[in-house]
């Protein structure tokens, strides 16, 4: 038994043995193999667009970042954003309470209605009173008219010719006293003189009537002319209005009234949070219920229908680089996605940033879905020259001989490998364009470890 199990040993021995032998050189030979194979990069040659550009990085800014906050104090009664909407310029943002404002401006507003009313009674004049004046002076007019026509220049004739009458009559009779027979002593004479003292008496009263009446018609008179007087007066400064001083006072108080209306308007406007232009509500550090102070920052508005982007670019680069130059832009926050751009403006000063010598351009970026966002970096690539559908080789691939030419490693279809001279044209960043030498659909080979001991492991 112990044979059988010696011999079974040494069997398994004399097989095992040159197996592992062979599966240790097979291994050594593979991971030989691998690390040749780990610094060889294959690259099929393509057509496309080549350039040579400047490259630099930046971020999205806004044209336009408002802070906005409330001219007022109070608690936020009504709030109408949430943080990244987007906005209209005039749209209401937040509502403080504002009742008593409200009320305020209320009474305010009836106040300046109080006032041009008033201002209006005192300097319109009124029909009544316009047709009261009037018919007060036509009324005087009248009055001095019945006045003066109490005693008529007839009235006047009439007594001034019956006094005359009777001292016509008194002297007659007076004369035939003087005549009449008998004398002085007569009774002719006595009844002739009797005659005669009558009608001069008569005579004197129809004198002393006339003069009392002539002097009792000239106070009437007057006081009738007085009324006729006092009655166009009224009505001329009826018709003239009020004086300066009352036209001023009724002027201020208005005036006085809208100051105040003003005034009212602005605190009840102040309780109100409105969008001075439109754009994205990019923060929000309240709610409602919340209390704010006058000034206190409470939200920020972010135009983001005027974005720009800014790159820095380096001093060596910055010479190439000229207004109105195509940029290819890249965002990280957008990886796959590619905006084209112009740059716009340059720097006329540079700046340090990073401890590097910069210069800022600004760039126009076309964003048609409204992607971008304020603060996302950016990579650019300005393009200096382009050459579209060139044959295009990797420059990495491409070998340049002390001589000046170039040459390339073809990797033909069974395995071998083919130095082979290229003409070049365009170097871009990444690739260049081949003139002659390569065509597309041909595979190049990069070594970047230098093979040993037997050839290519592709075969040759």
């Amino acid at each position: 038994m112990i044979v059988r199990r010696t011999l079974l040993l040494a069997v398994v021995i004399a097989i095992g043995l040159p197996v592992a032998l062979y599966m240790s050189t097979q291994g050594q030979a593979v991971q030989q193999q691998q690390e040749q194979l780990s610094g060889i990069q294959v690259y099929r040659v393509s057509t496309g667009d080549v350039r040579t550009s400047v490259e630099a990085s930046g971020e999205v800014a806004s044209e336009n970042e408002i802070a906005l906050s409330f001219e007022a104090s109070g608690r936020i009664t009504d709030l109408f954003i949430q943080e990244g909407d987007y906005v209209l310029e005039g749209g209401i943002l937040a509502v403080l309470e504002n009742d008593m404002q409200q009320l305020a401006y209320q009474q305010a507003y009836l106040q300046v209605n109080r006032a041009e009313l008033s201002r209006y009674d005192t300097l319109t004049i009124d029909d009544n009173d316009l047709e009261l004046a009037s018919e007060s002076l036509r009324a005087a007019w009248t009055g001095l008219g019945n006045a003066d026509n109490s005693l008529t220049d007839a009235d006047l004739a009439a007594m001034q010719t019956q006094y005359d009458e009777l001292i016509e009559t008194a002297s007659y009779l007076q004369s035939r006293a003087d005549q009449a027979p008998g004398g002085y002593f007569g009774d002719a004479y006595d009844t002739l003189q009797s005659q005669a003292g009558e009608a001069w008496f008569n005579a004197e009263l129809v004198r002393l009537q006339m003069e009392s009446s002539l002097e009792n018609k000239q106070p009437g008179l007057n006081a009738a002319y007085g009324g006729v007087l006092k009655a166009q007066t009224d009505l001329e400064r009826l018709l003239a209005g009020p004086d300066d001083y009352v036209r001023d006072r009724v002027d201020l108080q208005v005036e006085q009234t809208i100051l105040d209306l003003s005034h009212a308007r602005q605190d009840y406007a102040d309780t109100f949070l409105v969008a001075p232009s439109s754009g994205v509500i990019s923060r929000l550090t309240v709610e409602e219920g919340s209390l704010v102070n006058v000034g206190g920052q409470i939200m920020q508005l972010t135009d983001v229908d005027n974005l720009q982007v800014t790159i820095y670019v380096d001093e060596i680069d910055i010479g190439q680089v000229e207004d109105g130059m195509t940029v290819i832009l890249s965002v990280d926050a957008l990886p796959g996605m590619e905006f084209e751009g112009t740059v716009s403006q340059i720097a006329p000063r540079s700046t340090i940033r990073d401890g590097v010598v910069v210069y800022e351009v600004e760039l126009s970026v076309d964003d048609p879905d409204f992607v971008l966002r304020v603060g996302m970096t950016v990579d650019a690539e300005i393009a200096l020259q382009q050459v579209d559908d060139a044959i295009l080789v990797p420059s990495s691939f491409i070998r340049r001989a002390p001589n000046g030419q170039t040459t390339v490693t073809i990797l033909k279809a069974d395995g071998t490998r083919e130095e082979r001279l290229v003409a070049t044209g365009l170097r871009g960043q990444r690739n260049t364009e081949i003139l002659s030498g390569v065509i597309p659909g041909e595979l190049i080979l990069q070594e970047s470890l230098n093979l040993s001991g037997g050839g290519s492991p592709f075969g040759g």
